[in-house]
């Protein structure tokens, strides 16, 4: 979830007598004031290609065909049928044929095979990504609003110290995950960092919080990007078999 909706709910949670009921005797609310970043990738290594694991469910829809989410690397694949209590069944290599134009297509081979109860096909890859790191500032304001002074008073420092007590609890519920196309994002929070605490408008509260955070992005590598030359063969000559590497070499003497 995003930080401001964890920040929400452990407030509330936490303190049911002064943020619950209908209507609460502390009015609260939690915004985003301001994302900065504060470092930029850079480094060697920052965007180098890695291979990391990928996971797709997919509806069952008989021999399919199937797409999968992002471009497999090489290497085995694993692909099991899933039954609508999400028990496996193994599916072998003879029952799945891959696309030969498009690498992340398939489609099932299922002649005498019970598909009762199947519910989707669940496959197990690899894919090369590259991946960097950004550091940014989160800044949230937490507004306390009420008729009560002494309530208002009261919440302040209760609010502190819930945060003072939870912020671990906080960041790590604050962890979010984006994926768009071949793109992905992870936000990871840190300890949360209270600057200060300034008068609102109409006798309330306002409270800066700030966190840091690191930012993981990563790209899947496109079909074909980032591929190894294999077979490499001079102008004019076809592979060999027995032969991976055939280029000839004039030399002038």
């Amino acid at each position: 979830m995003s930080l401001v909706v964890a920040v929400g709910e452990v407030l509330r949670d936490g303190l049911p007598g002064l943020f619950g009921g209908s209507p609460p005797a502390v009015t609260l609310t939690v915004d985003r004031a301001e994302l900065a970043v504060e470092s930029v990738p850079g480094g060697p290594g920052d965007t180098e290609p890695r291979q990391v694991d990928g996971t797709d469910v997919l509806p069952f829809d008989g021999e399919g065909p199937y797409t999968l989410s992002q471009v497999p690397a090489a290497g085995p694949r694993q692909l099991r049928l899933l039954l609508d209590d999400l028990r496996p069944i193994a599916l072998r290599d003879d029952e799945i044929r891959w696309d030969d134009d498009d690498p992340r297509r398939f489609t099932l081979l299922l002649d005498g095979r019970d598909v009762t109860g199947v519910t989707a096909v669940g496959v197990r890859y690899s894919v090369v990504v590259v991946r960097t790191r950004l550091q940014v500032s989160d800044t949230i304001h937490i507004g306390l609003d009420g008729a009560d002074q002494e309530a208002l008073e009261r919440a302040e420092v209760l609010v502190l110290a819930v945060l003072a007590l939870e912020g671990r609890r906080i960041a790590e519920a604050s962890r979010d995950e984006f994926l768009d196309g071949n793109y992905g994002a992870i936000a990871l929070a840190d300890n949360l960092d209270v600057r200060g605490v300034t008068s609102a408008p109409e006798g309330g509260r306002l409270l800066a919080v700030r966190t840091r955070r690191e930012i993981i992005a990563n790209r899947v590598l496109r079909g074909g990007e980032g591929r190894p030359i294999t077979r490499p063969h001079g102008p004019g000559r076809s592979p060999r078999p027995g032969h991976p590497v055939d280029i000839p070499i004039g030399v002038d003497a």
